[in-house]
């Protein structure tokens, strides 16, 4: 990571940040039960502790889309990692535990969730969607353009420090940020050639008249279904027991699924998937961020 002078950052980088912050504190305090401050350190000396840690951190990286494009990369301590991971999984918080498969799981998913809030946050600042989507947890290689850390301060949580860097691309984005290209209008020599006129089908009506018709006709029986009520369903993952072990169960058990926990979960309606998502945390409770989703056509097929 790389410094860069505090008076070259513009006014839309200082709220990316600040986006980002109040994210973090908005998913921990939800997540742990407790207030949580942040505190942002100084630009100098966010470089030098991200100069430290070096290898020796946990990194997780998103990649922006829709209004943003590029990268960005947290860095932890491991020890604050752990904590981190601990506080989504409500286990006891305790360092010495070593950084394992498991806790980078939870690490990732709790940033997860500080993303799906940022870009709710972001969307009326930057004049539309974003995006940020995990692509994985190795170091960057590219050089970062810009830099924050955080101090996360409560009184249930030892401190924990938070690093984040910006790629280039990123940088730039957000330094410069226009609307999407409009289109290109038409070449004088494609305005002064005029559309073919559509041939009439047999039987005087015209093709516009013939779709108009049959989109009433499905819109008429869209309209029938549009009161009834279907149970919507999450699923984590699956597993298959012996009848042995399910009659052991108790309270405290784990069940192990079949699903890694950076996998979509899926959103099922009438036992069929319909969606898949990132689970994300909303005013306490539990909710889906759909990421991919079937066509209206192919969910009304799934209630047959």
């Amino acid at each position: 990571m790389n410094s860069e002078s505090p008076s070259t950052r513009t006014t839309q980088i200082e709220e990316y940040f600040d986006a980002w912050a109040g994210a973090a504190s908005q998913v921990l305090g939800q997540v742990s039960g407790a207030s949580v401050n942040v505190e942002p350190l100084a630009p100098t000396e966010a470089a030098t502790l991200a100069a430290s840690l070096g290898e020796k951190g946990s990194w997780v990286r998103f990649a922006a889309g829709k209004r943003l494009a590029g990268e960005q990369a947290f860095l932890v301590a491991s020890a604050d990692a752990v904590r981190l991971a601990q506080m989504l999984m409500a286990e006891p918080l305790d360092a010495n535990v070593p950084f394992g498969e498991d806790q980078q799981d939870a690490l990732a998913e709790l940033l997860r969730q500080f993303a799906g809030t940022t870009a709710a946050a972001l969307k009326p600042r930057l004049g539309g969607e974003v995006e940020f989507n995990f692509v994985g947890t190795d170091r960057p290689t590219w050089a970062a353009a810009y830099q924050a850390a955080w101090r996360l301060l409560s009184a249930q949580t030892p401190p924990l420090v938070l690093c984040l860097a910006l790629s280039p691309e990123l940088g730039a984005a957000l330094a410069g940020t226009k609307p999407p290209p409009t289109p290109d209008p038409p070449s004088k020599l494609e305005a002064a050639i005029p559309s073919a006129p559509a041939a009439e089908p047999p039987g005087g009506r015209s093709r516009k008249q013939v779709a108009e018709a049959n989109d009433s006709g499905r819109a008429r029986n869209i309209e029938l279904l549009l009161d009834v009520e279907f149970e919507a369903v999450l699923r984590f993952g699956r597993c298959e027991m012996p009848l042995r072990n399910i009659l052991e169960l108790s309270s405290g058990s784990v069940v192990k699924l079949d699903q890694l926990i950076q996998e979509p979960v899926e959103l099922l309606v009438g036992h069929k998937v319909i969606a898949r998502g990132e689970v994300v945390v909303v005013d306490g409770n539990y909710g889906l961020r759909v990421t991919e989703i079937a066509s209206p056509l192919e969910r009304i097929e799934s209630l047959r």
